[in-house]
């Protein structure tokens, strides 16, 4: 099996390896968030994780794609599904958190929000890309994933927009593939 690596503008994910981010503090509810990537996946077996902090069912964050829709969990807080995600075509999916409220962003469009009760931590263990911090084949990922970027704060919808358009598009990344 492979590792992971750098492939057709982006990290190929699936196989033995997989990219770790640097450890970072522990993320609390008094903190905002924003997650953002581009992905690609090969196929939507399983149900793919395509970054995650923390173990799954303890303190943690992840974004998920189940059913070909998109979930954003946060330990304590609950989650948030909505938007469609394609096999072998690129998606801007972002996720944040703020004030109280999750959204869920593809391609630069809100396409879920809600309000959730303000409790909640998760570890301080690294983010990982492409799987759960311990892998098992039915959450992994199969594809690319570019343009990983996590904030301490809750960005705007003007702001996700301008995330997209300050680096590549999902249609840059198809009509630029290598």
């Amino acid at each position: 099996q492979k590792l992971a690596e750098l492939a057709e503008q982006g990290i190929a994910i699936g196989g033995r390896g997989w990219p770790e981010l640097p450890r970072q503090q522990t993320w609390s509810r008094e903190r905002a968030l924003t997650l953002s990537l581009v992905i690609r996946p090969d196929d939507l077996q399983g149900s793919p994780v395509l970054i995650c902090k923390g173990s799954w069912q303890q303190p943690a964050f992840y974004l998920q794609i189940l059913n070909g829709i998109l979930r954003f969990y946060l330990a304590g807080l609950g989650t948030l599904d909505g938007g469609l995600i394609s096999p072998g075509e690129w998606h801007r999916v972002a996720a944040t958190y703020g004030e109280g409220e999750m959204c869920l962003f593809v391609n630069g469009d809100l396409i879920a929000r809600k309000r959730v009760a303000e409790t909640g931590s998760v570890s301080g263990a690294p983010p990982v890309m492409g799987r759960f911090e311990k892998p098992e084949e039915a959450f992994v990922l199969r594809g690319l994933i570019d343009e990983v970027q996590l904030f301490e704060t809750a960005l705007t919808p003007e702001e996700i927009k301008e995330l997209g358009e300050g680096g590549r598009s999902s249609a840059d990344h198809e009509q630029n593939p290598a």
